[in-house]
């Protein structure tokens, strides 16, 4: 099991309602609800995806996290996660709002564009290209590039409390300068309710 996945599941509890927004083939769900037994119901843009979920034994339904969630109570969740997805979608800042609305606490992972090794190819004139960041230019899902410094301020304006971060580098955590080390990073984040 993935380090970033083996962190998620450590920081939820037992019996939780959890969102996955953008949840995949539903392995993290599925796993949440094995080991935790959480009531977990995914959320994913791709049809194939949601039948992969379905199959898994996953509940999950095809939905565009640009278009909001405003089927969906506020604080309906317990844990929203956004795991390998915000820097993916067009609106990132409605999603995240969204997300606190609707969930108690969120949990949000994502590449590190700020990483030394990504740093140095943008000096170089290149587009970032990593083991982790596979993509070309032009087949990218990424359409935010962002460190986890430009998050940590992102928090601040939005009203997010930080709880916990973890940072990652091939499958192990990692603690010193994570800004320009990590090649991942997750937050375990409390919205403050009431805040614009």
């Amino acid at each position: 099991m993935r380090i970033d996945y083996e962190t998620i599941i450590a920081w939820i509890p037992e019996g939780a309602r959890v969102l996955d927004l953008g949840c995949g083939t539903g392995e993290l769900l599925a796993e949440l609800n094995r080991r935790k037994q959480t009531r977990g119901v995914g959320m994913e843009i791709s049809t194939e995806c949601v039948a992969a979920c379905i199959s898994r034994g996953v509940s999950a339904y095809q939905g565009d996290l640009d278009q909001g969630l405003a089927d969906l109570r506020s604080d309906s969740y317990d844990y929203v996660v956004l795991h390998q997805t915000l820097q993916s979608v067009r609106n990132a800042a409605l999603v995240m709002a969204e997300a606190a609305r609707v969930g108690r606490r969120l949990i949000v992972g994502f590449p590190n564009f700020g990483r030394w090794d990504v740093r140095l190819q943008v000096l170089a004139g290149r587009t970032p290209r990593t083991p982790d960041l596979p993509f070309e230019w032009y087949n990218t899902p990424n359409l935010h590039f962002f460190s986890l410094l430009d998050f940590r301020d992102f928090c601040r304006e939005q009203g997010l409390r930080i709880l916990r971060e973890a940072h990652f580098v091939k499958n192990r955590r990692i603690r010193l300068v994570p800004n320009a080390r990590a090649s991942a990073s997750l937050f375990e984040l409390e919205p403050r309710k009431g805040t614009p």
